[in-house]
């Protein structure tokens, strides 16, 4: 998803959230799944250790990883997600290229959904990343969004920690995500649980037209 406002990027260093991993242990890359008979599948049970103290989150609807049956859904969110963004026009992203790069032989990326009553009202979608400084891969949060008449029952949360726990199971150093500066609950909400806002740093973006230039630009000197 193109999206062309500043964000402020987020980032749990060393993954201080530590999640339980009964419920999920995606490996690298992510797992392929085809089918919601092989998925694990939680109701009221993720339990969230945060300095020290370890609490229940109160949802009661199953997180699960997402198949290709998920997909029209998954893409109806990520547009929601750009609505509530400001940028509706900016979704290119088709069903097949979510089928595509999901679902097939070598995924790109990964997601755990949310459902209600078999219907998807939360995603979070992410990739593998790669630090030189940590010299471990990370994991990259894409995409984080709830359906607003689910929101405040702790499903957001559920699934940020659930992406959490793949990257302890993956012994990542660290989960990264971005959030628009104009954000300030979600700023708020992200540092209650731990990450931190690299203030001095900015994402710096090529697309389209300009990513082709750029290869113009290359030049071999003896």
């Amino acid at each position: 998803m193109l999206r062309h406002l500043w964000r402020q990027q987020l980032v749990s260093q060393d993954t201080s959230l530590a999640v339980s991993k009964a419920f999920l242990t995606s490996k690298l890359p992510p797992t392929r799944v085809t089918s919601t008979s092989q998925m694990p599948r939680m109701r009221n049970s993720l339990r969230v250790k945060s300095a020290g103290k370890q609490s229940r989150l109160d949802i009661s609807m199953p997180i699960r990883p997402s198949i290709p049956d998920d997909v029209p859904e998954m893409l109806a969110l990520i547009r929601e997600l750009a609505e509530y963004e400001r940028e509706p026009q900016a979704v290119e992203a088709t069903e097949a290229d979510l089928l595509r790069d999901g679902f097939g032989p070598s995924p790109r990326f990964g997601a755990l959904v949310a459902e209600d009553e078999n219907r998807v009202v939360g995603l979070a979608l992410y990739f593998y990343n790669w630090s030189t400084w940590r010299g471990r891969a990370g994991i990259h949060l894409e995409d984080l969004f709830v359906r607003a008449p689910f929101r405040g029952r702790g499903i957001g949360k559920a699934l940020l920690t659930a992406v959490a726990a793949i990257a302890v199971e993956n012994q990542c150093g660290r989960l990264q995500w971005d959030v628009l500066e104009w954000n300030k609950p979600a700023i708020d909400f992200y540092q209650s649980l731990g990450a931190k806002l690299l203030s001095d740093w900015r994402i710096m973006r090529v697309t389209d037209d300009a990513l082709v230039n750029l290869t113009a630009k290359r030049e071999i000197r003896a």
